[in-house]
């Protein structure tokens, strides 16, 4: 006869993992639910374990900028940084890692919290993951492929696209309620991403990289997105025990 335990491993059905950027900030992933998106988290899962994954600022903004431009986005990068609800009300709250974890570990125990940081992912993808593994309690990789398998765009790819979205996007909400739909896009969405698979491509020869160096993110810009989280990460370091 099973014991106790026994029993309740065979009976426990839930779900090994799961993973969606959406659970960290709501339906619109900028973060303007993410208080109530881990509430629901803990009411639906709780008891389980939860991997988060942060990096640095300045860089989470560009890259979720240019999702919002491949969504259909029509803002400039400087009026989404400045003036948008998306930044301000959403992304910005979300990008200050020491409130977001500290309220992941009140919810769930810290023991059950692992933080991830992306930059160390990509410098050693299998002690980050080797991390990972032992956190759930899995066995080790003992390699990991390094593969790219989605480049980011530059900004003079990004521009046009935007200018294109101005002619065949829809709104932006609209656009992002249709990823992995595609049998409901119009046929203008269709020739937008198919003119958007023909920009991926392209970058993936290297010429665009030599044809235009400039990021949407000066010296400057970096600066002043460091002073706003400043705080922010000094709390983090202590939260998390390193730089």
């Amino acid at each position: 006869e099973m014991d106790q335990d026994e029993q309740v491993k065979e009976s426990d059905s839930r779900a090994t993992l799961i993973s969606l950027e959406s659970l960290h900030s709501g339906p619109e992933w900028f973060g303007s639910d993410i208080v109530q998106m881990a509430n629901r988290i803990h009411a639906s899962f709780f008891p389980c374990k939860i991997i988060l994954g942060i990096r640095n600022q300045w860089s989470y903004i560009v890259s979720n900028y240019n999702e919002y431009i491949i969504h259909g986005g029509k803002l400039s990068f400087k009026y989404f940084r400045n003036n948008s609800f998306n930044f301000n009300y959403a992304l910005s709250a979300k990008l200050q890692y020491d409130k977001v974890i500290s309220m992941y570990n009140e919810l769930f125990g810290p023991e059950n919290v692992h933080i991830y940081l992306h930059e160390e992912l990509l410098k050693d993808p299998v002690r980050e993951m080797n991390r990972m593994t032992a956190f759930m309690g899995i066995r080790e990789f003992e390699s990991i492929s390094k593969t790219k398998t989605y480049a980011s765009m530059n900004k003079c790819s990004m521009e046009i696209i935007r200018i294109l979205n101005h002619l065949l996007a829809m709104d932006f909400n609209e656009q992002y309620f249709l990823v992995g739909r595609s049998n409901l896009w119009p046929v203008r969405e269709k020739v937008r991403r198919r003119i958007i698979s023909l920009f991926q491509k392209f970058q993936k020869t290297g010429i665009p990289k030599r044809i235009c160096k400039k990021s949407y993110v000066t010296d400057q810009m970096k600066n002043e997105i460091r002073n706003k989280f400043c705080s922010s990460n000094h709390s983090l370091e202590k939260i998390l025990g390193v730089d």
